[in-house]
This record gives structure tokens, C-alpha cells and sequence, in this order.
């Protein structure tokens, strides 16, 4: 018999005695520890695994295999290193966008939006879902743009004050979309619509639950 490992719990021992032995090659586990112990000063070890010396070599690929199978896998982590500037151009993209589709928005309803006719409109105003949210909506228009516009700008330079603004003008826009009866408008200004709204939602997570959000809570910090 040859030793194949020696070990220092007698369990280990048994568990690869009982994986090569599914594997057909005879392996015996020897405990000298019921002789005495180990001596100080004696290097050989107490606990062992011998096979037959035919098959040391096959016992030994075997317990390799099994060792780098039961390896622990890596898993990714999640880095949080993020390039702030990166970001921080981003924002002020979406931010900038923000502006000029508010621009735009009071340019193309007051000079590239025509009244529909008459029948079409009041036919349009009897499918709104409630008269007081509309009303609500309606009374809301300017007020809610000029504080988004606002915020935009206080945005721009990481103001704290510019960020609750900003959600805040976020959720009233939300609230505001109810209230308007179904409106007519071209494809093209569906589409900008849909990219200024989902701009801001962007920004708002940026700015609340990305790094960027230490440039506005700095700001606060670096004035008490």
C-alpha cells in the first residue's frame, strides 16, 4: 500500500476513502492516532489514505479532479467604482435637453399647434376623465413649467434645493396627466415628448440614487 494524502481531520480522510472506492480503486484509511498520537518532532503524519501502488497514480488524478471541482466558483461583484464624469456629462445633457423641450413645448402650442375644429374639440373635452383634474391640470401649466424650469437650472449646478424641485415637479407632472382630455399629435412630437419624459425620470435617478447624488448633498455640507 502506498499513501496517497495525509490529512488532520479523519472525516476528510473517509469522505475521498469513499470517493475513490465509488470509483473502483481500493483505499483504506490509516489513524495512528489510536497508537499514541504524534510525537513531537515526528514528521510523519497520523492520518492517512493508502491504495494498492497500481493505483496511486489513478487515485491521485481522481482526488485532483475532485478538489478543483469543488473549488468554490468566483463570483462577480459588483463593482461600484463608476466614472462620475461620465455621468455627470450625462446629466447635464438630459438637463439640457429638459430646457429646450420646454421651449419647445411653449413654441408648438402656441405657434405649431392649430386649434382642432370645433366638433373635433368638443367631442375630445366630453371624454376627459374628470373636470376637476382637468381644471387642476390646466390651472397647473404654467406654474408647474416655470418650477421645472427652475429646477433644471438648479440642477445644472448640484443644488440640493434645484434637486427636491425637481422630483417634485417630476410627480406633479404625473399627477397632471390625468386631467387633460385625449389630444391630437403628430408622431414626430409623440416621440419627443416620450424621450423629454423619460429623460427626466433618468435624471431624477441619477441624481438620487448614483454617485452624483454626493455632488448634491456636498453642496449643503460645504455651506453649514
Amino acid at each position: 500500500m502506498a499513501t496517497v494524502r495525509s490529512y488532520e481531520k479523519t472525516e476528510d480522510a473517509y469522505l475521498d476513502a469513499a470517493f475513490l472506492g465509488s470509483l473502483g480503486i481500493e483505499a483504506s484509511v490509516v489513524d495512528a492516532r489510536g497508537d499514541g498520537g504524534r510525537a513531537v518532532g515526528i514528521s510523519e503524519p497520523a492520518i492517512k489514505l493508502e491504495v494498492p501502488e497500481d493505483q496511486i497514480t489513478e487515485a491521485r488524478e481522481w482526488l485532483a479532479k475532485q478538489e478543483k471541482s469543488d473549488s468554490p466558483v468566483p463570483v462577480p461583484t459588483f463593482d461600484p467604482t463608476w466614472n462620475t464624469d461620465t455621468l455627470q456629462v450625462f446629466l447635464k445633457s438630459l438637463l439640457l435637453f429638459n430646457l429646450g423641450f420646454y421651449a419647445l413645448s411653449v413654441l408648438y402650442g402656441h405657434v405649431f399647434s392649430p386649434p382642432p375644429p370645433p366638433a373635433v374639440a368638443a367631442f375630445l373635452e366630453s371624454l376627459s376623465f374628470s373636470d376637476d383634474l382637468w381644471d387642476f391640470a390646466y390651472i397647473s401649466y404654467w406654474p408647474l413649467l416655470s418650477i421645472s424650469v427652475v429646477a433644471n437650472v438648479l440642477c445644472l449646478f448640484h443644488s440640493k434645493t434645484g434637486r427636491l424641485l425637481f422630483a417634485v415637479s417630476t410627480i406633479w407632472g404625473l399627477l397632471t396627466a390625468l386631467g387633460p382630455p385625449p389630444q391630437i399629435f403628430c408622431p414626430w412630437w409623440n416621440f419627443i415628448s416620450c424621450l423629454g419624459f423619460t429623460g427626466s425620470n433618468i435624471a431624477l435617478a441619477l441624481m438620487y440614487w448614483s454617485p452624483l447624488r454626493q455632488k448634491f448633498d456636498r453642496t449643503i455640507r460645504s455651506k453649514s
